[in-house]
Parts: structure tokens; C-alpha cells; sequence
């Protein structure tokens, strides 16, 4: 500490004799830099007065709140004229330089802002408190624990102030409970290291992720603090079926009948590799639907998730999975094309909440047949294509399933390039026939507000009240193939439409939720829809179409019923802007 020099300063003195144990004359010792009436108008000492020791503590204590003194004290000294008080005084020095040290996880110029110590200025505790008060509120707002220990200055002939910060950090990562799952596997899934600064967001993010691989039944957390400032973290887990086959009958607009079955493993030996094949045959469906994806979440030492799938598929305009009240707009049962191809993509986290991508993706489209030479109506096209695939994905959400809180985003860029080999439909004359290129953009930003408790691992399956929203936007330049195009109308764009009702080179889409639950497993939804494509190829039948901007408005109600193993079932029932109901129906939240 530093030694206190003592200077006479101020002697106030009167003509005035007072009788004993009155204050006849004050005098300041220690101060330079202070004024020192203001020392005495602080201390609320009157000449004449005549204080009790309780009163002269009060004195110091009121002087000390200045902030500017590292010591008060007032003594006595009697004298012929009354008593002398003598306020002794140690300043604190000049601040010429502010260092902070212990701080990992909120940067220095962040906890100096809210400190507010001013430079070649004497020293000042009269804020110090609220101060250090907001730098430990910062710390909690960004999901820490910290807090300042000591502020002082390095020796006693210093003036380098050292603030000294204490922040929990993580001591170990020790995985519990998983038999087949490898515990290097799990650990590589967690952002959350030893030595790193806990951060409660970064773990409850680390928990979503583990549950969200669908290699368990449960996932829980443990801690406890192994020393002073260390946390010991543990993530239980309970091992589930990741292993199934599935077989059963389907319809769709090209077979009355389609047998479906499938195969897949999620978590091969417990590494996080996992292969699927599935596959659809419809009693008139013109070959089969089949498909192999294989996916190994840590391709490298830096985790690059690699992803990869080869099919081959039958796939439907005006259809998908909307149950329509009207008829087919195409007058034929199985418009569409064969897609067979390949995607290869590698996906690498940037941060906890967020992650990017790299693809390629290779397809040969081939269109339905025309009926007849003479057919006219929607575009078709044959050939082939080639896209590079980049992206982006940002989760804020606090559940992956049924979040309430937090938002989404999504960004994507496509180049790409075609090479059209047949032409039909509205197209004639080899119109459109040869090499193309593009680039699709897609944009995707979703919402979540609840009125009631956020989640978290403990409560992430009790159901909430929750407003959700979701905007979409996608846009084509170029030439782009008709099977290209945005489409837009039906279960997941815009309700109360038909399937695809919309399509063009330019696309927005927003929808608006309120999700009630009525039990753990039911709820009823009301929605609004507003959207729609635009810029496309020509319209089909009564399928008009539109080169500029035109918007839908649909709304309705759904039910939501969520089936173990299976997940959410949704039966929504959209109004269009003419007033008719449509019904739609699909497996999984929309979003």
C-alpha cells in the first residue's frame, strides 16, 4: 500500500471562544488534489457543534463516499478554545494506466467501457460498485459466469490500476451413460472444451446438438465444481435405437399403389457414420424410386461433416403431399420427371450456433412423355445439370424440435449449368434446346416468441405457447431449367392453394403461426399465408401465371399431433382468397 504523506492544510479559526467538547476549529491534513471545503461540507461538520463518536464515524463515512480517499479518519484534540477535529485524509493516486487480467471471455475494452476509470484523473470509488455490478451483468447476458475479485493498484508507488477478474472455466468433459456410442465421438460434437470459459448458452446448444443426432433416448447434464472457480461437466446419455427397417403402402398421382420400404443405420458402431437406402415401386409408376445416402459427421480432425447421396426418382408437379378437393389442373395424373443423380457436400461449424457448406450437385432430368405429338400445356424439358452448392445456417433457437424462443437463418448460392437435350409441352421448334447457366439464391429467416418459459434440457419436451414466423425469398438468374423454378402453393408455401399452384424465376413466401397446445402430444394452430412466384415459364389451363409481382393470401386452422417414433403429424385446412377450403396434410412442424 502506499505510505501516506501528511501536509498541513487548511486551518479555520475564529475569534469566537467555545465552551468544551464543542468543535472550534477543523483542520485538514492529506489533501492535494481534493478541495478541501468540499472534504468539510461533506464531513456536515459545524463549528460549535458538539458530535459523539457515532457522529464523527457518520462524518467519515460521508467524506469517504467521495471516492476519492483510500482512508478517513477524524480525531479530537482539545484545546483552551474547544475541540480541534482533524480530518486526516489519503488520497488515491493519478490512474495513468488500467490493466485487466483473468479475463478469457468478455474482451478487456468491453469491461474498461463499463468500468468508466478515467485516465490522468484521481482515482474515483463513488461508482465503483454499481460499475462492477454491470460488468457481472454482462457477463451473465452473454451466457458467462464472472466477476471482478479485486481492483487495486500494483504497488504503493503505482499508477497502473490492475483489475483482477475470476471467471468460471471448464475443468473436464466426461461423457456417462453411452454403452455403443464411442465418448470421443460425443466429445467431438461438443464446442465446449476444458479450459474454455463455461458459457451456459454454449453448453445448452451443446445438449441440442447431442440430442438432435437422434442417437438417443435422453439427454441430460450434470455438474459440479471441482475447485474454486472449476466446473466438472457431464453429459449423461441414454442410448437409443438408431438401427430400423420400415416396409408399407403408399399412393400417389402415378400409381394408385406403391409398396415403400427402407433400411437405415444413424450411428454405424457407434462412430456417428450413418447409411440409408430406401425405396418406392407403384403398381404404374414408370421405374422405381431409390435412394443411398451415407453420411460421416467427422470426416477430419476438424469435425467436416461430409454428406452423400445417389438416387434415382419419380418426382410430381401439382401434387406432393396436399390432399386436393379439385381436380388435376394438368388433365393428367403423373406430370413430372425422373431426377437421377448425385449431391456431395462437406458442412463445417463456424461457431456454436452456426455452420457453412459446400456442394456439388449432378442430375439428368428427364420429363414424362407427351401423350400425343400434338400436346400442349406445361413446359417440359430433358437433360442435364450441374450446380455448386454454398451456404450458410445460423440456430439461435433454444429447442431443435418445437423451439419457443430464439430464431434461423438460412442462406444459400447456386451456380449452375444445364444442358437441355428435348423440349416439349408449351415449348416447340427445339425452343430452349442447349447450354444454359444460372444462379439460384435461396434466403430463409424464421422467428420464435413465447409468452411463456423459455426452454432448456430439462424442459425442451413440455409444450408452449408459441407465435412463429418464417420469410422466404429465392431468385433465378438466367436461363434456368422449368424444373428449376420455384413453386409455391400447397402444404408447406401457401395454404388453400393447390400443389405448385405458382411457379417462376422469382419467389417470396411468409407465414405466420400461433401454436396452442392442447395436451403434451396435440395442439391446434392458426395461420396465415401470404406469397407467391412470379416470372416464370407460361401458366396451364387455368394455371395462369404472372410476369411481375403477385401476391396470395391464404389462412386457416390445423391440428398437430405428435406420433412416438414417427414425430408430428399436421392436418391443416387452408382458405384461399376466393373463400374455398383445402386440405393438407404431412408428416413433421413445417418449421
Amino acid at each position: 500500500m502506499m505510505r501516506l504523506t501528511w501536509a498541513v492544510a487548511l486551518v479555520l479559526t475564529g475569534a469566537v471562544t467555545w465552551a468544551s467538547g464543542q468543535v472550534a476549529r477543523l483542520n485538514v491534513i492529506g489533501a492535494t488534489r481534493v478541495n478541501q471545503e468540499a472534504i468539510i461540507a461533506a464531513s456536515g461538520i459545524k463549528l460549535g457543534a458538539s458530535l459523539s463518536e457515532d457522529e464523527l464515524r457518520a462524518a467519515e463515512a460521508s467524506i469517504d463516499r467521495l471516492g476519492f480517499f483510500k482512508a478517513v479518519h477524524i480525531t479530537k484534540v482539545k484545546t483552551v478554545n474547544g475541540e480541534e477535529l482533524v480530518i486526516q485524509v489519503q488520497e488515491w493516486p493519478i490512474v495513468e494506466k488500467v490493466q485487466v487480467s483473468g479475463n478469457k471471455a468478455i474482451p478487456t475494452a468491453d469491461i474498461l467501457r463499463l468500468l468508466d476509470i478515467e485516465i490522468g484523473k484521481i482515482f474515483n470509488t463513488r461508482t465503483l460498485l454499481e460499475n462492477v455490478r454491470h460488468v457481472r451483468e454482462l457477463y451473465a447476458r452473454r451466457g458467462f459466469f464472472g466477476d471482478i475479485q479485486d481492483i487495486d493498484f500494483v504497488d504503493e508507488n503505482s499508477t497502473t490500476l490492475n483489475v483482477t477478474v475470476v471467471e468460471v472455466t471448464v475443468n473436464s468433459v466426461t461423457p456417462y451413460g453411452n454403452r455403443r456410442t464411442k465418448s470421443d465421438i460425443i466429445e467431438r460434437l461438443l464446442s465446449t472444451k476444458p479450459g474454455m470459459p463455461f458459457n451456459r448458452n454454449r453448453w445448452e446448444s451443446d445438449m441440442r446438438r447431442l440430442a438432435a443426432t437422434n442417437w438417443f433416448k435422453d439427454v441430460k447434464s450434470y455438474s459440479r465444481e471441482s475447485s474454486l472457480g472449476k466446473v466438472d461437466l457431464v453429459p449423461t446419455v441414454e442410448e437409443g435405437k438408431t438401427g430400423e427397417w420400415t416396409a408399407g403402402l403408399s399412393t400417389e398421382p402415378g400409381s394408385p399403389i406403391v409398396g415403400t420400404f427402407g433400411i437405415s443405420e444413424a450411428n454405424i458402431r457407434g462412430t456417428g457414420q450413418s447409411l440409408a437406402f430406401r425405396g418406392a415401386q407403384g403398381v404404374k409408376t414408370n421405374g422405381p424410386t431409390l435412394e443411398v445416402s451415407y453420411g460421416n459427421p467427422f470426416l477430419t480432425k476438424q469435425n467436416l461433416n461430409f454428406g452423400l447421396t445417389l438416387y434415382t426418382r419419380q418426382t410430381y408437379r401439382f401434387a406432393g403431399l396436399g390432399v386436393s378437393n379439385g381436380s388435376d389442373p394438368s388433365g393428367q395424373e403423373a406430370l413430372g420427371e425422373r431426377r437421377t443423380g448425385a449431391v456431395l457436400g462437406v458442412t463445417k461449424q463456424v461457431d456454436p450456433s452456426s455452420t457453412a457448406q459446400v456442394g456439388i450437385r449432378v442430375e439428368d432430368v428427364q420429363s414424362n412423355e407427351q401423350s400425343s405429338p400434338e400436346e400442349t400445356g406445361i413446359t417440359r424439358q430433358s437433360g442435364s445439370l450441374a450446380s455448386l452448392i454454398l451456404g450458410f445456417t445460423r440456430n439461435r433457437r433454444d429447442a431443435e424440435t418445437d423451439p419457443s424462443r430464439g430464431d434461423w437463418l438460412k442462406l444459400g448460392v447456386e451456380p449452375g449449368f444445364s444442358r437441355i437435350t428435348r423440349v416439349g409441352g408449351s415449348l416447340s421448334g427445339g425452343v430452349g434446346v442447349g447450354d444454359h447457366t444460372f444462379v439460384k439464391s435461396t434466403a430463409e429467416y424464421r422467428a420464435y416468441w413465447s409468452p411463456d418459459r423459455g426452454k432448456n434440457m430439462e424442459t425442451a419436451k413440455v409444450p408452449s405457447r408459441v407465435y412463429a414466423l418464417r420469410v422466404r425469398y429465392g431468385s433465378l438468374y438466367g436461363e434456368a431449367p422449368f424444373s428449376e423454378q420455384f413453386f409455391v402453393g400447397g402444404t408447406d408455401t401457401v395454404r388453400g392453394y393447390a400443389q405448385d399452384r405458382f411457379w417462376g424465376n422469382q419467389m417470396f413466401i411468409s407465414t405466420l403461426e400461433y401454436r396452442h397446445p392442447i395436451t403434451k402430444d396435440m395442439g391446434v394452430i392458426g395461420f396465415v399465408d401470404y406469397g407467391g412466384a412470379w416470372g416464370g415459364y407460361g401458366g396451364l389451363n387455368n394455371f395462369t401465371q404472372s410476369r411481375g409481382i403477385q401476391m396470395n393470401l391464404g389462412y386457416g386452422i390445423g391440428i398437430n399431433y405428435r406420433v412416438p417414433r414417427i414425430g408430428p403429424l399436421r392436418l391443416d385446412f387452408g382458405v384461399d382468397r376466393e373463400g374455398r377450403v383445402r386440405t393438407h396434410f404431412q408428416i413433421s412442424t413445417p418449421f
